[in-house]
């Protein structure tokens, strides 16, 4: 077909091939065919042809493609978050953990802005500046962030690193590390504050805790009395007792099997 091009009135064509050394190893190259001109001219009674070896270059891009395609399987076999963004911030990779993490496959993903797949926050503004800062001064930052998914909380751990294409960010669950850490603080706090104060408030303050690392707005305490039949109630938490409930509650007793579920 090339050679059918050249006679049709093409004055020179170039096509790459492969071919064999006396060895027997191939080679790589690409094989010009020129047809030179006579007074002005085409002369298709002779041809001119030329030919490259580009054995070393078709070996080194055999090989990039080789480590591209080792990069992206090692990727989607590491089971933290792995993304990257180009310098518009639009993905450009995103990892199995990414997918089954966020929800969302790398096709949604890939091509579309941090915005446009998380969208407009304050939070999202924030990490955006970091990356903006990581791509202009080319210095990784470490930072954490949180984020809604699946109606729960998740912390991450994230590290975002300047990369030829633009940042490289991988970001790591650290949502048990960090309630452990807030537990383990909260005990502590709950310890010095039993030293300087009454059983009853202790028992309000850990209430209080409760509810707030729950995110419950109502919390109450009760203690099962020796019969296992009745209930005895020892303290409210101070919003419950501030918004919801004014009755005088220390002391109340009342049959287990009337206690009431709060939802």
């Amino acid at each position: 077909h090339e050679f059918d091009m050249i006679w049709q009135g093409n004055t020179s064509f170039g096509f790459e091939l492969s071919s064999s050394k006396l060895d027997g190893s191939l080679i790589a190259g690409i094989l010009h065919i020129y047809i030179p001109a006579n007074n002005g001219q085409p002369d298709y009674t002779r041809v001119i042809v030329t030919s490259t070896d580009i054995t070393e270059r078709v070996e080194i891009e055999k090989r990039l493609r080789a480590s591209e395609l080792h990069y992206r399987e090692l990727a989607d076999s590491i089971t933290d978050v792995l993304f990257e963004l180009d310098h518009d911030l639009r993905y450009t990779h995103w990892n199995k953990a990414s997918e089954m993490l966020m929800g969302i496959p790398a096709h949604k993903a890939i091509g579309n802005s941090m915005y446009e797949i998380f969208g407009e926050s304050e939070e999202q503004t924030r990490i955006g500046k970091i990356y903006r800062s990581v791509l202009e001064e080319s210095q990784p930052q470490t930072f954490e962030t949180e984020l809604l998914l699946h109606d729960q909380r998740l912390v991450f751990e994230t590290n975002a690193n300047p990369s030829t294409h633009g940042v490289s960010v991988v970001a790591r669950n650290i949502t048990e590390r960090k309630l452990s850490e807030t537990l383990m603080q909260k005990r502590f706090e709950l310890v010095e504050y039993a030293a300087h104060h009454s059983f009853k408030n202790v028992l309000q303050k850990t209430i209080d805790v409760a509810s707030e690392l729950t995110g419950s707005h109502i919390g109450f305490l009760h203690f099962i009395e020796e019969d296992q039949m009745t209930i005895k109630l020892q303290a409210w938490s101070t919003e419950t007792l501030r918004d919801f409930c004014k009755a005088e509650v220390e002391g109340l007793h009342y049959p287990l099997d009337q206690a009431g579920v709060w939802t």
